[in-house]
């Protein structure tokens, strides 16, 4: 698969390019907000999917079609087919953006999945696009890229333009930019604090014993809100700017995240091998080029109570 990649001369911020394509239903926005220096050089938006994957345990839908087999299994098969040439100047030239649910590490790991697992949902989601923009906040520059499934590249690339170019005024009427799509949104669930404690407790005993060396210890909140998912995205990045952030719209399903956290990099290296990273905040403190002061962050850590 060839991807047709042309730089794109604008003035536009992440944020504008956002905005003018809100209306796509099917949107994808890795936001790095500024600030962050090389951690957040990089935003992606991408849209109109032209193949769409969704997977359970043992079998997965590709454009709706059934098909047996775990859905990690066929996404390597299906980025294999379509592999397109890296650049060594951009992050990605085309490839699919989706989530892998937390759920898919019992399936990984060959354990059982816990009661409250809902099948109805995928475990695995991964859409291909046709389009994508790339923003380069270090240099100011911005790359459209078309992989000319749903039409010719040309085409689709002129079609960008044109919607990129429009002046903003003219999508001020539009669903997701409606002033009265606002307001302040309730909460429907908030977690026990009692059985959340006792799960704490249980957890330093089997720290204790050995059984267990790091945990995660979440709870699931539930609200509603009057507000749609882009503009609940747009005051969430406003509140929370972060390195690692993303709303991404698939089918039923709007996801909206933001993290200073680095989970996995992996990246191939000039000489064949992968350069594996993460940048957990969490119980660290920052290295230091002073022995000393390093030293003193090292004792710092080793002593906090948390």
């Amino acid at each position: 698969m060839r991807m047709h990649v042309e730089k794109f001369q604008t003035e536009l911020t992440a944020s504008d390019i956002f905005q003018r394509l809100a209306g796509e239903p099917d949107l994808a926005f890795l936001d790095s907000n500024s600030g962050y220096g090389p951690l957040g050089r990089w935003s992606i938006l991408a849209c109109r999917p032209w193949q769409r994957l969704r997977g359970w345990t043992d079998h997965c839908l590709l454009d709706g079609h059934s098909i047996a087999g775990d859905p990690f299994s066929l996404l390597q098969k299906l980025l294999s087919e379509q592999q397109v040439a890296p650049r060594s100047d951009l992050p990605l030239a085309g490839g699919c953006i989706g989530l892998i649910s937390y759920d898919a590490g019992f399936a990984l790991n060959d354990l059982p999945l816990p009661l409250r697992v809902d099948y109805s949902r995928p475990f695995v989601r991964f859409d291909f696009y046709d389009n994508f923009i790339i923003i380069d906040h270090q240099l100011d520059q911005t790359w459209l890229m078309a992989c000319g499934q749903l039409e010719p590249a040309h085409q689709s690339i002129e079609r960008l333009i044109t919607v990129l170019s429009e002046p903003l005024h003219a999508q001020e009427n539009k669903k997701h930019l409606a002033d009265s799509n606002s307001g302040r949104g309730s909460l429907l669930h908030i977690p026990p604090r009692l059985p959340y404690l006792a799960k704490v407790e249980q957890l330093r005993d089997w720290i204790r014993l050995g059984e267990v060396y790091i945990a995660n210890l979440t709870s699931r909140f539930k609200a509603v809100s009057p507000r749609d998912s882009i503009e609940l995205y747009r005051h969430f990045r406003s509140i929370n700017p972060a390195p690692f952030a993303a709303l991404i719209r698939q089918d039923d399903l709007d996801i909206l995240s933001a993290s200073p956290e680095r989970f996995l990099s992996v990246r191939p290296t000039p000489v064949g091998s992968w350069r594996v990273e993460t940048r957990p905040i969490k119980g660290t403190r920052p290295r230091n080029a002073d022995p000393d002061q390093d030293k003193a962050n090292r004792i710092e850590l080793e002593n906090s109570g948390k």
